[in-house]
This record gives C-alpha cells, structure tokens and sequence, in this order.
C-alpha cells in the first residue's frame, strides 16, 4: 500500500514541476531553414529563437506581436539588415511587443519611413541590444524620441531626419 502512495505522489509531483517551468521555445536558423528573416518571424512562435548567420539581408521586418528573440550569429560588424528601395521602416513592432521581443546583434540600414525609418515601435517595449542604426532616412522621430522602448547598446549614425535623429521612433 505504502508502494503506491509513494508512486502516486512522485507522478504528481513530476507532473507539477512540468507544469511550473516555461515553455522552451526553439531554435529557427536563416539562412539555412528559411531564406529570409521575415519568413523565420511568421513562422515562429513565442518563446523561439531566430539565429540569423553573417550576411546582407534585404527585406523589412515586422515582430507581429511575438515574444521572440530575434539575434545574429556574426553580430552587428558582419549581419545587416538593408530596407534599401523600401519606403517602410526597416524593423516594425506595432502589435503590442513588450521586453520579451528581442532584437540582437544587427546594423539596420537603409530604412525610409516618415517615422522610425530604421525602426517603428507603437504601442510597444522590445528589447534592442547591440545594434547599429545607420544610413536610416525619416521625417519625424529618431533615436531618442518620444514613447516607449528600452534600448542597450545600441547608437545610430549617419540618418537624414527632419526632426531628430533618423534611427528608432517610439510612439
């Protein structure tokens, strides 16, 4: 009898501590699974990380409200980001991202937007860490502006704005 009390309450207990730990997202590699990161973003899900290898990548990016970290493998000296020819903000976060969507380790460039035309944060708090801002036009906003956002290691150079600096803007 003893037996089965102990067997009982070691599978509860197992089964309480599975519960209790976050959910482990996984790890997604571009360019290897996918060939854009934009592609990588739509098909993660919470909690998963998007390794990003050294390169060019031309495209413009938008978290849509995942709680993702977003990180290069090379850093920001060896992985761009480039929104050249786009007239959009090179990183988007407009859907209520909050400090557990991550951007790491990127130069954003050629962004063009009115505001943020590196990156466009409305109504949102990601996290950026280690990222470069240059070459980025906008007309209103920029590092520094207005709003929500928590930002470490990250400095801007190089942008064209009509009222502050053409890098972040945070509404």
């Amino acid at each position: 009898m003893w037996t089965v009390y102990v067997k009982t309450f070691a599978a509860v207990c197992a089964l309480m501590m599975t519960l209790a730990v976050p959910a482990a997202g996984r790890k997604i590699l571009v360019p290897s699974e996918f060939t854009s990161i934009q592609a990588a973003i739509d098909a993660a899900n919470d909690y998963d990380e998007i390794e990003v290898a050294p390169g060019t990548y031309n495209e413009a990016i938008n978290f849509k409200g995942k709680a993702i970290r977003l990180y290069s493998s090379g850093g920001p000296g060896f992985t761009t980001i480039d929104g050249l020819g786009r007239i959009s903000s090179v990183v988007t976060c407009n859907s209520g991202e909050d400090v557990g969507t991550i951007l790491e380790g990127f130069t954003i460039t050629g962004g063009d937007s009115y505001k943020g035309g590196g990156m466009y944060n409305e109504q949102s708090l990601p996290t950026v860490t280690d990222c470069r801002f240059t070459s980025n036009q906008t007309g209103d906003g920029g590092i520094g502006g207005t709003g929500w956002g928590k930002s470490y290691d990250t400095y801007g150079a190089g942008g064209k704005a009509g009222d502050g600096a053409a890098g972040i803007t945070c509404q």
